[in-house]
């Protein structure tokens, strides 16, 4: 998988994390052409870790998808 390929996968995946209602459709579209371990193994090795503190706040600041850069 390229780099390219990598950060639009976890990109897709970090919209799980933001706040605002999750839209499923869009990212299974997004994630479309990876097999399904290749998907679960991003988000939880790479994204989860990365974005899941997103989750843990009781008043969330502005929460940011996976940062690409």
């Amino acid at each position: 998988m390229t780099r390219e390929e990598r950060i639009h996968l976890w990109s897709a995946l970090s919209d799980v994390f933001v706040d605002n209602e999750v839209d499923y459709g869009y990212i299974a579209r997004q994630v479309a052409g990876f097999d399904r371990a290749t998907v679960q193994a991003a988000f939880y090795q790479d994204v989860a870790p990365a974005c899941y503190s997103n989750m843990l706040a009781p008043i969330p600041p502005i929460w940011t998808g996976f940062d690409s850069a």
